[in-house]
């Protein structure tokens, strides 16, 4: 038990040092750098093809905008939602290379 609760901690430790790490060399406080932040404003003031990216953008994002967190939040589909995307899986049937799941073999083909 002890061993697991070590390894465990350990475990947090890491992560935590490496995202640490990761984010050390932003500093824009998201995905792109400020640099990179301040370049694509410059272009939008500058090219209309930037412009016209960004427009695009942020008609796109306005329906999502406008979402409360609670319409959000319903969106995500429940758990007992059957998946069966990325399951990993190649089966042999009868000669025929046939998708199916690894665990459940070809019961995934019934949802």
């Amino acid at each position: 038990m002890l061993e697991t609760v070590v390894r465990f901690l350990l475990t947090c430790a890491l992560l935590s040092l490496a995202l640490g790490l990761a984010h050390a060399g932003r500093d824009g406080g998201g995905y792109y750098s400020a640099e990179r932040v301040a370049n694509l404003r410059a272009n939008v003031e500058r090219f209309d093809w930037a412009r016209a990216q960004r427009d695009a953008a942020v008609s796109r994002a306005e329906r999502w905008v406008a979402m409360s967190d609670e319409e959000l939040w319903r969106l995500v589909p429940c758990q007992t939602l059957p998946r069966a995307i990325d399951v990993t899986m190649t089966r042999q049937s009868g000669g025929n290379l046939r998708l199916g799941c690894l665990v459940c073999g070809e019961e995934l083909f019934k949802h």
